[in-house]
């Protein structure tokens, strides 16, 4: 058996503890793992509690069991490790195999685990490429099927996560094949330019004069398409004497001049000055 190598620094001069122990900061490597130390002039080796704030024997978070005092200390903030160096080598030695142990165990689990999932994704290749593309195409944390997604990449999933996510792909394909086509308005003519549309009259609001103090007008959207049959939205303002005589829902064909393109809370709209029925 190979005997692991254990690399001793010795740093600066401290004082640690509650006892106010003189001692040396140590740095002890073996393998790959680190550890933190102290020894005293006596050869007596020790480290930081690790359990209490800040290796202070203090824990405020229970102040009110016998003064937050660490148990695991006893109030001291540090705790002996060995009696001298040759058994401290021995002692990080058993550490170091312990936590080798306990790695390779874990990467056999995590090697298990995959190949498990690699199986399970060979046996249901449909739910396995839905999975995928959402994890791939959606953002973390927005929803649950792309929580399954991932879920299937660290093992397989569990009969009630199958279930489940077959429930909520049937719901989303459900939802996308009945969803209404998406609501695309767009712009009408060029600004300055003198447009002639037909459509239907959205909104008609009356902006009485007493209360914008000038002449009393007529607010109008007028809903169309444009050449590319995409819905366009007219918004205009005039006093014209047809304003007042047409109501909400009646098809209209106006003639104005646009004078710019707005994108409001309402979305896109052509505002146009000097309307004209034409009809």
């Amino acid at each position: 058996m190979t005997t692991r190598e254990i690399e001793i620094i010795r740093l600066a001069e401290v004082t640690v503890g509650k006892q106010y122990m003189d001692a040396t900061m140590v740095r002890i490597t073996c393998d790959k793992f680190t550890w933190a130390a102290y020894v005293n002039s006596n050869d007596e080796w020790w480290e930081g509690c690790g359990n209490c704030e800040g290796d202070s024997g203090f824990k405020p978070w229970y102040i009110g069991i016998h003064g937050g005092v660490c148990f695991q200390c006893g109030g001291v903030g540090v705790r002996r490790l060995a009696g001298s160096e040759r058994a401290l080598k021995t002692l990080i030695r058993k550490r170091t195999s312990s936590r080798l142990s306990t790695l390779n165990a874990a990467e056999k689990a995590e090697e298990k685990r995959l190949a498990a999932a690699e199986a399970y994704c060979l046996e249901h290749p449909n739910l396995a490429s839905d999975l995928a593309r959402i994890r791939t195409l959606e953002a973390p944390g927005s929803s649950t099927l792309r929580g399954l997604a991932l879920a299937l990449t660290r093992g397989p999933l569990s009969v009630r996560q199958e279930a489940y996510a077959i429930s909520l792909l049937v719901e989303r394909a459900w939802d996308e094949a009945h969803t209404e086509p998406q609501d695309v308005r767009t712009y009408v003519g060029e600004v300055g330019e003198r447009i002639n549309v037909r459509g239907e009259i959205s909104v008609r609001t009356l902006l009485p004069g007493e209360r914008y103090g000038r002449q009393t007008r007529v607010l109008i959207v007028l809903r169309t398409a444009n050449v590319r049959g995409e819905r366009a939205d007219l918004k205009m303002v005039t006093a014209a004497a047809w304003a007042f005589n047409v109501r909400k829902g009646d098809i209209v064909t106006i003639s104005a001049r646009v004078s710019g393109h707005t994108d409001g809370i309402y979305g896109p709209q052509t505002e146009v000055t000097h309307p004209r029925k034409e009809d």
